[in-house]
């Protein structure tokens, strides 16, 4: 190949590199979107989260009610049995352990990347079941909601759990 060629060939790959470079710098924000999911936070004022309407058919028969209103409201229907905190165990190692840990202190793996949920074994005497159940149901400020995931009877259980490992 001749020296010439070798330096045009040289020139075009110096160049592709540049524009490719360019074009992940000028396209950054754009690109970093794709890497890095956006802030996640619920609208301003509002303090629980939502599916949008016909989204995910989640089989809920339940009105919506607000912690407040749930904290005066309801009480718990399953009793505290071993059975009932066992159930509730099996569902804080499935949807509540990333973020809250295997104790609810608030150690799980997601806390070191994005905050600190409460540590949930001191808080619980201040909060009632119906608070923690909607709290389950609908999510909080920063927490998503898992009523479509969890069913009625197995967030009361949760709640059971919740009580179990209260300080």
């Amino acid at each position: 190949m001749r020296p010439r060629n070798v330096l045009l060939l040289a020139g075009i790959a110096i160049a592709g590199i540049a524009a490719s470079y360019g074009a992940v710098v000028v396209g950054w924000p754009w690109y970093q979107g794709l890497v890095l999911p956006r802030e996640v936070k619920p609208l301003a004022g509002s303090y629980s989260w939502s599916l949008p309407a016909g989204t995910v058919p989640t089989g809920e028969t339940e009105p919506p009610l607000a912690r407040r209103e749930a904290a005066e409201l309801l009480e718990n229907p399953n009793p505290a049995t071993p059975a009932s905190i066992a159930t509730g165990k099996e569902m804080f190692a499935t949807y509540c352990v990333l973020c809250h840990g295997n104790d609810g202190h608030g150690d799980g793996p997601v806390s070191e990347k994005f905050f600190k949920p409460p540590d949930l074994p001191s808080i619980m005497g201040r909060r009632t079941d119906g608070y923690l159940y909607a709290t389950i149901r609908n999510g909080g400020v920063v927490m998503p909601p898992h009523g479509y995931r969890i069913p009625p009877s197995e967030r009361w259980d949760l709640v059971n759990y919740l009580r179990s490992i209260q300080e």
